[in-house]
């Protein structure tokens, strides 16, 4: 379901349809301006995700572990993660 998500969603791409608990995803941009969102979703204390390298591109990890986990949280990271990278981009800073 969060693959189904994410990749449906307007300016967000999926390495690979998951297999397993593990998906990477990207939003539109360089691989900068995605450390920089993983750092501002960190900071701000809601989601943790990690990153990867993966055919030369720099994504978004995100591990699902927690069986409560829902696909409302799921686009309540994808909001997140599309306030940050705006933010970003007003500042600036990609």
């Amino acid at each position: 379901e969060a693959w189904k998500l994410l990749s449906s969603r307007p300016g967000f791409s999926c390495a690979a349809e998951p297999q397993s608990n593990i998906l990477c995803f990207r939003v539109d941009g360089d691989d900068s301006l995605q450390l920089l969102v993983r750092e501002r979703l960190i900071a701000g204390g809601n989601f943790y995700v990690s990153s990867a390298e993966s055919g030369g591109r720099r994504w978004l990890r995100l591990s699902l572990m927690n069986p409560d986990t829902r696909i409302g949280d799921i686009a309540g990271l994808a909001d997140a993660v599309e306030a940050a990278a705006r933010e970003i981009r007003a500042e600036g800073l990609a």
